[in-house]
């Protein structure tokens, strides 16, 4: 594997060129990092993740997300808590979605860190 960063995307377009690929690039930071990843052949498709828009990109087409409704958002807490304690303290639940911005990855990880038996707060 080539060491240098244009060798290497060099190198990854040719081996990808005649493949059929999805490519997914989650939290990209810029466009600089995203460029060398993107495969040079017609059947292939990126999807890039970012939390600031890669207006640079040629021939992006670009989805603005919004934040998850508070009911939205509560629905995925409980389910990545995995039982009934946003349920038991609805306050407490509903604190946890507004300090996470109704991002789902944010309520996905408080969720995940829950510990059952636990109180939500």
């Amino acid at each position: 594997m080539p060491a240098e960063v244009d060798e290497a995307a060099a190198r990854f377009r040719s081996l990808t060129a005649h493949r059929r690929l999805l490519v997914l690039l989650d939290n990209a930071t810029g466009v600089a990092q995203v460029r060398p990843l993107l495969p040079a052949g017609p059947r292939c498709m990126v999807m890039v993740t970012s939390r600031r828009p890669l207006t640079t990109l040629d021939g992006a087409a670009h989805v603005h997300l919004k934040a998850m409704a508070e009911d939205e958002a509560l629905s995925l807490l409980e389910s990545a808590l995995g039982d009934s304690r946003a349920a038991a303290d609805p306050e407490a639940a509903r604190e946890i979605v507004r300090l996470c911005g109704g991002l789902p990855l944010a309520v996905r990880i408080v969720g995940a860190r829950g510990r059952p038996g636990r109180a939500v707060r």
